[in-house]
């Protein structure tokens, strides 16, 4: 039930909160890179990456999780996971500069709603690293 509780989390936040887009590049690349199937260990930095241009939303994503701090309470859930780093789940961390690169070129980090470089995703995977 916890693991389910953390993917619903995880799916609303890219449905409801639309901001999700830098953590959505990375599990692509999660995915296909590293056969890592859904985690929430980017999207606590992506809300908060994002919060300065989606308050509103991340605060409705907040209460319907019935708390003042979404990013906080994701990161809450993804403990219950047991990953909530990403050399928790074997990313070297040498790799992190190419995956950066390779996130923000993909659609998920393009349509993010506050424009993400290379520089800011690294930084976002190097937070949690």
């Amino acid at each position: 039930m916890e693991r389910k509780a953390l993917e619903t989390v995880h799916t609303r936040a890219q449905a409801q909160v639309r901001l999700a887009s830098v953590e959505s590049a990375w599990k692509g690349i999660a995915v296909s890179r590293f056969r890592l199937g859904q985690n929430a260990v980017c999207l606590p930095p992506a809300l908060r990456f994002n919060r300065d241009v989606a308050a509103a939303e991340i605060e409705r994503f907040g209460q319907a999780m019935r708390t003042d701090d979404a990013a906080g309470r994701v990161e809450e859930l993804a403990r219950l996971s047991g990953f909530t780093l990403l050399r928790h789940l074997g990313v070297p961390r040498d790799d992190l500069p190419a995956l950066a690169e390779a996130a923000a070129e993909r659609g998920g980090a393009k349509a993010n709603p506050r424009p993400a470089s290379a520089g800011d995703v690294l930084a976002l995977f190097e937070s949690v690293w």
